[in-house]
């Protein structure tokens, strides 16, 4: 909920853009913001049923694990970020004088935007632990993870007559997630150990983006975002905390007859859940009781990570930069004005629906490291533990390039 100096019903926010300070000696600018809440009014409600049940079994070679969890939920869900408006100023000057360059605004359709849905979490597993020869031990697993949302967002007709995107699209998953590791005390001496590990590992679906892709369908909210001056609204905010539903909203609209767009959230009909592969490798040697030494090798590979695209961003820009590495601009340069500003709205491909983010899965991560560490023990209790640490990771975006992250060590 807001703080106690603003309505319960949140109120719009000033964005006041190109402030300039001195910061020791030098000339700075930035953004300030006054007045609402981004984030408000907001609750989630979760009602939950689990049902765990494990049972264990034991022989003379082996023990065994089999279980399976099962979870029921039951989620209401208040989303707030960016209901209340922004007015948008062009320095302290513009906001002394009450004129704002932009109002935009989120309206839920009808009032309380909140959301049902229902969702079944379902798993089966299956381990063993066994010693496979003389101080070499396993420990092998299977686990079997379904997840489905029951509740879909509504088709919108308008999203797939200009962009042929199916905003009804679900997510479910399952994931099948074996995993094993060695552990091997060669020649059970306890001088020198072997460990070797790898398994995949499914993630949890985002809730937090169900919650917009169910509610962004075009059909709960309206979106407003105007800088056409004879449309833009008089910002009245000690009037706004007296009545927070004078704030420009469905009756705006309806007033100025703007279009009835929407911002649009959904999921890509190839959308899955990220997976991680994961692996290592260990060999530790005790040259004493009190000096011992290691190598480890690690590796993630991550497939399937969350990624939103602009799905109503015009597929190639319109001109690039040269002296900027060939950067593209994404509207006309004609829309710039001669101070270069632009209005990101110029780059949709249409104007009958807004922003329309498609939630995808392209994203690739590989992460591959190397440590070395060393540890000494003293005296009764002292320790002396020094490590160095090789690590690299490349991050792959199926509409750009790979971002290589150079090599460090720590």
């Amino acid at each position: 909920m807001p703080n106690k100096q603003l309505p319960s019903e949140n109120i719009p926010r000033a964005i006041v853009e190109n402030i300039t300070s001195t910061v020791n000696g030098k000339t700075v600018n930035t953004n300030i913001q006054l007045g609402g809440q981004r984030y408000s009014p907001e609750h989630f409600y979760n009602n939950i049923v689990q049902l765990v049940d494990n049972v264990y079994y034991s022989t003379d070679k082996a023990n065994f694990t089999f279980g399976t969890d099962i979870m029921y939920s039951h989620l209401n869900s208040l989303y707030g970020s960016e209901m209340n408006g922004r007015f948008y100023y062009r320095g302290m000057d513009a906001f002394n004088a009450n004129t704002p360059y932009r109002y935009a605004r989120e309206v839920a359709i009808g009032g309380n935007p909140a959301l049902n849905q229902n969702v079944l979490n379902a798993g089966l597993y299956a381990q063993m632990q066994t010693k496979l020869a003389k101080g070499l031990e396993m420990i092998a697993g299977l686990r079997a993870d379904y997840t489905t949302y029951m509740n879909k967002p509504n088709f919108n007709q308008t999203v797939f007559n200009e962009l042929g995107l199916n905003t009804q699209n679900g997510l479910n998953s399952f994931i099948l997630q074996p995993r094993i590791q060695f552990n091997w005390d060669i020649n059970d001496k306890h001088t020198d150990y072997l460990r070797f590990g790898a398994g995949i590992f499914g993630s949890d679906i985002n809730n937090y983006a169900m919650i917009n892709n169910q509610l962004f369908d075009g059909t709960k909210v309206i979106s407003i975002d105007v800088n056409d001056p004879a449309l833009l609204p008089i910002a009245n905010f000690p009037g706004y905390r007296k009545d927070p539903s004078s704030a420009p909203g469905e009756a705006y609209i309806a007033e100025k007859n703007l279009p009835k767009t929407s911002t649009i959230n959904m999921n890509g009909k190839d959308a899955r859940i990220p997976v991680v592969y994961k692996a290592n490798i260990s060999y530790n040697h005790f040259f004493t009781e009190r000096l011992k030494a290691g190598i480890t090798f690690f590796t993630t590979i991550a497939r399937h990570n969350y990624m939103y695209t602009d799905r109503n961003m015009v597929d190639n820009p319109y001109f690039r930069l040269e002296n900027e590495g060939g950067r593209g601009v994404y509207v006309p340069a004609s829309t710039i004005t001669d101070k270069g500003i632009m209005d990101w709205q110029q780059g949709r491909k249409t104007t009958n629906v807004g922003r329309v983010l498609e939630l995808g899965s392209g994203g690739k991560v590989n992460q591959f490291a190397v440590v070395l560490d060393a540890t000494w023990r003293y005296w009764k209790d002292g320790e002396i533990t020094g490590s160095y640490t090789w690590n690299d990771s490349r991050i792959t975006h199926p509409t750009t390039a790979t971002w290589p992250i150079p090599p460090r060590w720590a």
